[in-house]
């Protein structure tokens, strides 16, 4: 790691400084322990001055990587329960403390004022108990903070531990402000609300909830059986999808398109037992695939001759019903980059792998492992239609509220944007759509030159199919230049279309009648129509 540069002035300092964060930063996200793989410790305070190690007896020594703990009474029986939150999973643990000792070794404490802060946050507190029944000059005396420990809050509810302390004398309470405060009658295994300038302890007890069943609201819940064993992931925001491309047949290169229908693609290696019974499942589903509303597009990700053999015979032994074909190797790479964009610890990229696709080609729910299609076809029927407030609410995989607002689409897309940009630019281009906020004329211009700068990189590449595909799509923005068509024309050329050539290269002379690279590449193919008539 590089120690923090002196100053702002040296630029070596600066981007070394910012290279080793980003290095870090990655390690841990591909699961790499923060803390070294130290475990957590748990140390009892014996009260004689030392302490005792019960991390392994407390069963609080998880070696995951911690991060913070919060410290309550959960259940209201007198002891102190802890939430902790580690950076790995699983990210929150409840423990809850099982001490089955006396329950009147406490005294619970809640501040109030109406003069400063209301929960009287700064005070410090000290419990007096009667003479003789703790040691002279000791005190048992706590304060109230407004956080504690590493972005963490425990309960503003004070907790004393009395042990063997039968009587309270009296509670002394310093205020924020500097004043002193004494309360008495209170007494051991009660909670009691204090309020300043009152000089009386109100006694505090737990209501009894009655229990009844209440009715969900629609919009919060996703009404499904139970999952088989496998990941549902269901995004708090549609997300678009990389461009992606595979072939179907051979050396028919194709971009995925929805085609305006919701679709599930599923990314399988036919190496994969699994894999392989998620085939033959599916198979088993003609007749629900004919009758749901959802197109079915699966993928192997094994492209290698001996492979694809395999799978072509194996494909047409159970006679697999719908489309399907090879995903292109780059397109894994986007779909490994659009992972690990998503999620803060980065996910290995497993198969089986599943996509449920909105008509507009946006991402609403990920599917890891064994698929439940009745569970898909359910969410397909329900997320497809939700708007954002609503996946925002389908996402936890358990109940609760949120306390955060829901990342905006503008902020996802520029996220996305600068990730595609630093490994996979061309695949970024629904990215970089959304993540600008320009005017429809710029942006029509800005899309135009991108297109073109990948249809020639592709070009300089020999991948002519996934040049055609770009060049195509740099004339559709805004009205192209003509070097944009004189390119596409040299490239279909190259393919031996030269009646299309042809045509581009008029094109690009009718723009520019002085572009002398067209005005010669046009009497070449002419050449070459001529020799092939």
């Amino acid at each position: 790691m590089s120690p923090s540069p002196a100053n702002t002035e040296s630029v070596d300092q600066l981007k070394s400084y910012s290279h080793s964060w980003s290095g870090l930063i990655d390690q841990v996200r591909r699961g790499k322990s923060w803390s070294g793989n130290e475990r957590n410790c748990c140390f009892l305070n014996s009260s004689s001055g030392e302490f005792i190690d019960l991390s392994y007896l407390s069963g609080l020594d998880t070696s995951g990587d911690g991060r913070s703990l919060a410290f309550v009474d959960w259940d209201f029986d007198g002891d102190i329960d802890i939430w902790s939150r580690e950076r790995t999973s699983p990210r929150v643990r409840f423990m809850v403390n099982l001490h089955q000792g006396n329950k009147r070794d406490f005294l619970g404490i809640k501040l109030h004022s109406e003069v400063g802060n209301r929960d009287g946050i700064g005070a410090v507190v000290e419990v007096v108990p009667t003479q003789g029944e703790l040691k002279e000059g000791h005190k048992i005396v706590k304060s109230l903070a407004a956080g504690n420990l590493f972005l963490s809050q425990s309960s503003k509810w004070l907790h004393f531990g009395l042990g063997k302390i039968q009587n309270i004398d009296r509670v002394i309470v310093r205020w924020p402000g500097g004043k002193v405060e004494e309360f008495k009658d209170l007494f051991p295994g009660k909670r009691y609300l204090l309020s300043q300038g009152t000089g009386k302890a109100e006694l505090w007890e737990l209501k009894k909830v009655q229990k009844g069943k209440s009715k969900p609201s629609d919009n919060l819940q996703i009404e499904s059986e139970a999952s088989e064993p496998g990941a549902r992931i269901v995004l708090p925001l549609k997300v678009p999808l990389p461009t992606l491309f595979y072939s179907s047949d051979p050396g028919k290169l194709k971009v995925i398109d929805t085609q305006s229908q919701p679709t599930l693609i599923l990314i399988w290696n036919m190496l994969s037992s699994i894999c392989q019974k998620e085939l033959e499942k599916l198979t088993q589903l003609e007749e629900s695939l004919n009758s749901e509303e959802l197109n079915i597009l699966p993928l192997f990700i094994n492209d290698k001759p001996e492979f694809k053999k395999a799978i072509e015979g194996a494909v047409a032994r159970i006679k697999f019903p719908i489309q399907w074909g090879f995903i292109e190797p780059k397109s894994v790479e986007a779909i490994r980059t659009f992972q690990e964009s998503l999620f803060d610890r980065i996910p290995k990229l497993t198969v089986p792998l599943g996509f449920l696709l909105d008509s507009e080609m946006n991402v609403v729910a990920l599917y890891r492992g064994t698929i439940s299609f009745k569970e898909v076809f359910h969410d397909a029927s329900v997320l497809l239609k939700a708007g954002n407030q609503q996946l925002h609410h389908f996402a936890p995989p358990f109940k609760g509220r949120w306390f955060t607002k829901p990342l905006g689409r503008l902020e996802m897309n520029r996220y996305l944007a600068a990730a595609f940009e630093a490994k996979i630019p061309e695949a970024g281009i629904p990215y970089f759509v959304g993540a600008n906020q320009l005017d429809e004329a710029t942006l029509k211009v800005e899309l135009t030159k991108k297109y073109h700068q990948f249809a020639r990189k592709f070009y300089k590449s020999k991948e002519y199919k996934k040049a055609s595909y770009y060049f195509q799509q740099a004339l559709g923005p805004s009205p192209p230049s003509p070097q944009i068509h004189h390119d596409y024309g040299h490239l279909l050329g190259r393919l031996g279309k030269y009646k299309e050539a042809e045509k581009q290269l008029l094109k690009a002379l009718e723009i520019d009648p002085e572009y002398d690279s067209a005005k010669r590449a046009l009497i070449l193919i002419r050449e070459l129509m001529r020799g092939t008539k």
